[in-house]
């Protein structure tokens, strides 16, 4: 087995912008107090012209906290229900502590031992990529299969990530087979076309949590990179969770919009939606058709994904793309007396999150990951059927086990733990390389988080910073001052609060 090389550091990178102070008119946002019935009532809310936090995060989970009423004369599969989260809980705080943060080149094995096919005269292939946490060069394997989910109180759980020019991460949850495909007479790098086909079994009515066997691939955030699936030449700008269901390949967007090219004809694929490709066989290395119109996503197909295990955490979509109709308020909860969080003008397409149990508001995602509420009575676009509700934004999940919200200073010269989320804030004092803090929030302005470092409280610059923390996830603190001067915008490059390895080389 190939010496297991340190790891590439995860870190993340939040992008805000800082509306400047005004001395013109703000534009007035008009926003509804009620559904209307005949005639409604218009609130004119006017923005104020101080310097206003945008762009900030309001997150929640989508993982079931309670199992429902059994109906009379239905079996009762509580008992194998809690067997089988635990089972799966396991297995993905094992896999998360043994493969989070691992570097590009590589297989990661998170669960049970693959059989793999080597490529040219490399030996004992499977054997290395068998022990958990193994890292194996991609340039030798040829093609993997994995385990199902819940197979030995175990399951087939592994990350490929792909390093450029090709640049995608990805993670094979259940039972699959992953090949590379790419023509050995063209000047492309291996893995830049596969075949991958997933067991399309529905999860059991014992199990309801146990996800559908999925391949998901992540592009790099704000970037496009390319690649081949199925005969699919696939433009990736975002997260696609990708399975075979019959002679079908289905392309699920999960964030961003991706460009799929099928025998000439183009499909826009956007968060919410998903794409349906026809083959002659189960080999999927070519479809046999034109696909037929993008349309809303299955929700079933992905409900279950256990999200923690990206390397980039998405928050899932609902079956829906929405615009707001006119400039609109994002607000942080579903009231128009919460805090407004940035105003939306029309055109941006929007995914949905989820419903308060009135339905009069929606929870919603921009494409930069930016998530608040709107009014339901003032967005627009094609939306299915939303079965999540809630009316107050619940927690969102954190990573699996020991990958939670731990972090250590990696800068040489040490950290400056400031009073406040900004350089212009005075230092409370300097955190030598090495020490480890604990993460508690992240501004609503700057690339900056709250840390407790066991005696004190401050903020830190991600950049100092080794982490595998969902800082996306993280709650924001509000009570902050806003800098003495101006601040300099950060650029999109690494998306709002997402994971990176290694970010200091600029990838």
């Amino acid at each position: 087995m190939p010496m297991r090389p340190f790891p590439l550091i995860f870190i993340f990178s939040i992008v805000f912008g800082l509306v400047a102070c005004s001395t013109a008119e703000p534009q007035t946002v008009i926003e509804l107090d009620t559904m209307p019935t005949v005639t409604p009532r218009i609130v004119y809310v006017t923005p104020t012209r101080e310097a206003t936090p945008i762009a900030t995060f309001a997150l929640e989970t989508q993982i079931a906290t309670s199992v429902p009423d059994v109906p009379t004369g239905t079996p009762d599969f509580s008992a194998e229900l809690a067997m089988c989260t635990s089972t799966l809980t396991n297995l993905y705080t094992e896999a998360s502590e043994n493969c989070l943060g691992e570097p590009s080149g590589f297989f990661c094995n998170g669960g049970l031992p693959p059989n793999a096919t080597a490529r040219g005269n490399v030996a004992n292939v499977s054997s290395s990529m068998g022990l958990l946490g193994s890292l194996v060069p991609i340039d030798v394997v040829a093609s993997v299969e994995t385990s199902g989910l819940m197979t030995n109180n175990s399951g087939g759980l592994m990350w490929v990530r792909l390093p450029d020019p090709i640049d995608v991460n990805a993670l094979l949850l259940g039972r699959m087979t992953l090949t590379d495909i790419t023509a050995s007479d063209v000047n492309l790098p291996d893995w830049q076309a596969i075949s991958v086909v997933t067991d399309d079994t529905i999860p059991t009515s014992s199990c309801t949590v146990q996800p559908y066997s999925t391949f998901v691939v992540q592009g790099p955030w704000g970037n496009a990179t390319n690649i081949a699936i199925n005969g699919i030449s696939v433009e990736l700008r975002g997260s696609l969770a990708i399975q075979t269901h019959g002679l079908e390949t289905v392309l699920i967007a999960l964030e961003g919009e991706s460009l799929l090219n099928i025998f000439g004809e183009r499909r826009v694929l956007v968060a919410g939606q998903q794409l349906r490709v026809p083959y002659a066989d189960r080999t999927f290395r070519q479809p046999s058709g034109a696909p037929d119109a993008v349309e809303l996503l299955n929700y079933a197909y992905i409900e279950h994904l256990p999200i923690p295990l990206l390397d980039r955490p998405v928050l899932l979509p609902q079956p829906a793309v929405v615009e707001a109709d006119g400039n609109v308020n994002l607000r942080s909860e579903p009231s128009i007396d919460s805090q407004r969080l940035a105003e939306i003008p029309p055109g941006i397409k929007m995914s949905i999150i989820a419903m308060n149990p009135e339905r009069t508001w929606y929870h919603v995602r921009l494409p930069n990951g930016d998530i608040g509420w709107m009014r339901a009575d003032l967005v627009t676009g094609d939306i299915g059927t939303i079965d999540l509700t809630y009316d107050v934004t619940p927690v969102p999940p954190d990573r699996f086990g020991d990958a939670s919200n731990s972090a250590m200073v990696v800068a040489p010269t040490g950290a400056n733990l400031r009073v406040d989320p900004d350089v212009q804030f005075e230092v409370i004092r300097v955190l030598p390389e090495g020490t480890q803090v604990e993460i508690l929030a992240r501004s609503p302005y700057s690339p900056f988080v709250k840390v407790d470092t066991g005696t004190e409280i401050g903020w830190l610059a991600l950049i100092t910073l080794e982490t595998t923390t969902v800082v996306q996830f993280l709650p924001v603190d509000y009570v902050v001052r806003l800098p003495p001067g101006p601040t300099a915008t950060p650029s999109f490059t690494f998306g709002g609060g997402h994971a990176y390895p290694d970010p200091r080389s600029g990838n």
